[in-house]
């Protein structure tokens, strides 16, 4: 029964029914455990609203890190480049981070390569020359 208790996150448990001498404990018990959980529960909204910060944080410094290479800036102009888009658009730096991070994979994508077809074969010395058309080149998708 404990171990239900501690799975569901259990803030108080009672080990005897409460008989009715001893309802003027289970009150206080009550109210403690609902004390408890409010407070687990604020906590645990912050760790997750402190998560999100540090989340965003690093897709942050991850962006400047892409803008300080693709533009050769230094990182305090690349965080002001990324706070002046952040207002004109209206969008959180977050948003302009990522981005920024998703754009970066375009610019990093190898360009198609155009692959000429082999030489034409060349006749041996003395036979006579056809004339051949040499074919354009193709496009090749680069391996992934």
């Amino acid at each position: 029964m404990i171990q239900h208790g501690v799975r569901n996150a259990a803030q108080e448990y009672l080990l005897q029914p409460a008989k009715p001498a001893g309802a003027d404990r289970l009150l206080p018990a009550i109210q403690l455990a609902s004390a408890r959980f409010a407070e687990w529960s604020a906590l645990n909204g912050r760790v997750c609203e402190l998560s999100q910060k540090i989340d965003e944080r690093r897709t942050i410094e991850r962006a400047k890190g892409i803008l300080m290479e693709l533009r050769g800036i230094n990182e305090n102009e690349a965080y002001r480049l990324m706070q002046r888009e952040s207002q004109q658009r209206s969008r959180g730096m977050a948003e302009i981070a990522r981005s920024i991070i998703a754009a970066q994979g375009v610019f990093r994508r190898p360009a198609r390569r155009m692959v000429a077809p082999p030489p034409p074969h060349r006749a041996p010395a003395g036979a006579p020359e056809t004339p051949s058309a040499v074919p354009a080149p193709t496009p090749v998708e680069p391996a992934a």
